[in-house]
């Protein structure tokens, strides 16, 4: 009875329609959820050729930073962004990626949460949240300073970039992000922490 209710269990967390990924992808998309990172729908399916808006990969960036970090995100006071509303289901995780530096609004002060989210903006917050800042990349400008970091530390080995961010491609790099160290992740002595202001996760600190 008992490996009759662990089969099931196995089943009723594989999604159905990951037959035409990489086994990367695979394999990135079935730890992601296993961690709740990013989840799959009712009909057992992930849809990886799917977009994903800005608002979901924020939630998706700050669950993986903080699965990494061992921190839980706290909660949210107010939001600056005008289309932000205070009731959203994503208030609380913009709140935490803009504090964090991992996402930026616009210059009209909007977040644009519905919007979909290129590879280029993926590779960009993933960067950020492995802790490199503008004085680590070189002086090519957005995006391709933050591409070429990338190819550098091992998070992409390709050489597109253009274009929308399916749920396949951005499960791929968050797996990649979680296995990469720090930025000077070989100087730290104590590890990692987030500090926060009001409840809300104001920056990443360490002790040395």
């Amino acid at each position: 009875a008992l490996l009759l209710c662990l089969l099931m269990a196995g089943q009723a967390l594989a999604f159905t329609d990951l037959d035409d990924c990489s086994p990367e992808t695979r394999q990135a998309i079935n730890e992601l959820a296993e961690k709740q990172i990013l989840n799959g729908y009712i009909d057992d399916t992930f849809r990886p050729n799917d977009s994903i808006s800005r608002a979901e990969f924020a939630k998706v960036a700050v669950l993986a930073l903080t699965d990494k970090t061992n921190m839980p995100m706290g909660a949210v006071q107010e939001i600056s962004y005008r289309d932000v509303s205070p009731n959203a289901w994503y208030t609380k995780v913009i709140a935490n990626a803009a504090a964090l530096g991992l996402m930026k609004g616009d210059t009209e002060g909007t977040f644009r949460p519905n919007d979909t989210v290129s590879v280029d903006e993926v590779i960009t917050i993933l960067i950020r949240a492995l802790g490199y800042t503008e004085a680590d990349l070189d002086m090519s400008g957005w995006p391709a300073s933050y591409i070429n970091k990338a190819r550098e530390i091992g998070l992409i080995n390709y050489d597109t970039y253009n274009g929308d961010c399916t749920r396949g491609q951005a499960a791929a790099l968050v797996a990649r992000m979680l296995e990469l160290p720090q930025a000077g992740a070989e100087k730290q002595e104590q590890p990692v922490q987030l500090a926060y202001d009001y409840g809300v996760v104001t920056e990443l600190t360490s002790n040395t």
